[in-house]
């Protein structure tokens, strides 16, 4: 029997849902047996290929095993941005039939979209939106009424963002488990790294709008209330980037 023992992953959730979890998920196609090291609560990440998901602390010791790390992972480096080929994605988790949130937000502080700036944006939006404040755990985030999930494990984050019709925020965490999820997206990058967009950021072709550099109130309220009226529960591949 063959045996694969990987892990742990210790960077961020972006890294791991981007350039780890899917070169793992392929590279175990070729084992008979795949035990992950990581925290029990991402088990989700790792559900559809994993034999099982055991913390760090108690890894296991097979001599038989073949051992891969985080730097094992073939990086090429792109506008010192880690690009990662051959990799294979799946919707972590299951999708409700009915969506909970119109949308869930990762409201970092983000050129003027300050607390004031996020405040002003949601006076602008339809008082019965839905809305769900999230945070990937790195970067603090502001909520501005509606469901605060800034504090939630991993579960619950994912759990949320599957829940919602539309997901917004920076390039981050968040944005990546939306893309990863095939949940619509909203999202913005630095310029000089937008060229990894829509392929290597965004891998399943998740319809999205991703904005070069931080967007204006007036074009994420555009961006919203597009996205809002065209979601589809399963929408075609598409990108724009407006």
């Amino acid at each position: 029997m063959k045996i694969l023992l990987a892990g742990p992953w210790t960077g961020s959730l972006l890294g791991e849902l981007l350039c780890w979890q899917g070169w793992l998920r392929a590279k175990s196609r070729g084992y008979n047996k795949t035990i992950v090291l990581a925290d029990p609560s991402h088990r989700a990440i790792y559900a559809d290929f994993a034999s099982s998901v055991v913390s760090p602390e108690n890894e296991p010791f097979l001599k038989e095993a073949d051992r891969v790390r985080p730097a094992d992972v073939p990086v090429q480096w792109v506008t010192h941005q880690p690009v990662v080929g051959g990799q294979e994605f799946v919707t972590l988790g299951k999708v409700p039939d009915e969506k909970k949130y119109h949308l869930t937000i990762d409201a970092q502080d983000c050129g003027h979209l300050d607390r004031k700036g996020w405040a002003r944006l949601i006076c602008k939006l339809p008082d019965d939106l839905d809305v769900a404040w999230a945070s990937d755990g790195i970067t603090k985030c502001h909520q501005i009424g509606g469901e605060d999930v800034r504090e939630a494990d991993f579960p619950k984050l994912l759990a949320t963002v599957l829940a919602s019709k539309v997901v917004i925020g920076p390039s981050g965490g968040i944005a990546a488990l939306a893309s990863v999820c095939r949940i619509p997206f909203i999202t913005w990058v630095d310029k000089d790294h937008y060229n990894l967009y829509p392929t290597t950021w965004n891998p399943r072709a998740t319809p999205g709008i991703a904005f070069r550099g931080n967007p204006s109130l007036k074009q994420l309220e555009a961006a919203i209330a597009k996205m809002t009226t065209i979601y589809d529960p399963k929408p075609e591949p598409a990108y724009s980037d407006d």
